[in-house]
């Protein structure tokens, strides 16, 4: 994050965490304490590492924390990751096809265990088939890496289409609250289809999400689908993998009971987004295969 950047969220975030002086105590002003926060998010040390380096102690980094990834995802998610509307849909759709020659395409979905502690009194609830603990980070996004729809928190154990179809987003889809647009031509036919996310073989095939053909002896033009297919899923892996790499706590297990890791990586999903838009070189064509 340049200086800059950095700046400019603090002007955002500030005065949502800056903390009055009183007779009993000097608190640490709200410089010190966005830095705290973004070094803990930005690298791989601990809370402990943090109090030793910072000085301040051990409950009051965690608390420093913990507040300020809530007041981040509150003040950044509506400007930089605001519910989106049909103009949205289409801006998005319009990406696709030109980055990836993939046409009506409304976002790329995936899902991402998140390592976490194991949570107190949860069994097997939170343990995911890599066998380790974890909540699921279910994204949606687009053709240039922002994510356009983020569900945080579900339990490792489940499926990512299980998830999808569970979640708010799988909700609104499936009852027609997105505000997607409707049905559109495919260019020079008469055809008429409709807007869709692209998917791996995780999730369900509908009529709104479209997933690859099984990879059993496929006709030419089953293979040149899956391949544009592939080309604009991709998006949604390299955000994780971008994402991972700027927000490196996300190579370690996160000490936090769900609650909490999940404001953490709410808090590092408008981080992404915010950094993105704020440094533009950084938004580079997703790896394509």
């Amino acid at each position: 994050m340049r200086p800059d950047t950095f700046k400019t969220l603090l002007e955002m975030i500030g005065p949502h965490i800056e903390k009055r002086t009183t007779n009993f105590r000097k608190p640490l002003p709200a410089t010190e304490r966005l830095v705290i926060t973004l070094r803990y998010l930005a690298s791989e040390d601990t809370h402990q590492f943090q109090s030793f380096h910072f000085r301040p102690g051990l409950s009051t980094v965690k608390s420093i924390t913990a507040e300020t990834c809530t007041v981040i995802w509150k003040i950044l998610q509506p400007q930089v990751m605001p519910k989106p509307d049909e103009e949205h849909w289409l801006k998005i759709a319009s990406e696709f096809f030109t980055r990836f020659q993939f046409l009506l395409c409304l976002g790329a979905i995936d899902g991402k265990h998140i390592r976490i502690k194991k949570p107190n009194k949860s069994g097997s609830k939170y343990y995911n088939y890599k066998h380790f603990f974890s909540i699921i980070l279910l994204a949606v996004t687009d053709a240039s890496g922002k994510f356009v729809v983020v569900d945080v928190g579900s339990c490792g154990s489940n499926s990512d289409g299980g998830v999808f179809s569970r979640s708010s987003l799988g909700k609104k889809l499936m009852s027609d609250k997105l505000s997607i647009p409707q049905r559109d031509y495919m260019p020079g036919t008469d055809i008429e289809l409709p807007y869709m996310f692209v998917a791996d073989e995780a999730f369900s095939l509908r009529e709104s999400i479209m997933k690859p053909f099984p990879h059993r002896q496929l006709a030419t033009e089953k293979e040149i689908f899956n391949y544009r297919l592939s080309r604009a899923r991709n998006s949604v892996e390299c955000s994780f993998g971008r994402l991972a790499q700027l927000w490196r706590i996300l190579f370690r297990q996160i000490d936090e009971q769900p609650m909490a890791a999940t404001n953490i990586v709410k808090a590092i999903t408008v981080l992404h987004n915010f950094v993105l838009v704020n440094e533009p070189h950084r938004l580079i064509v997703p790896c394509t295969q």
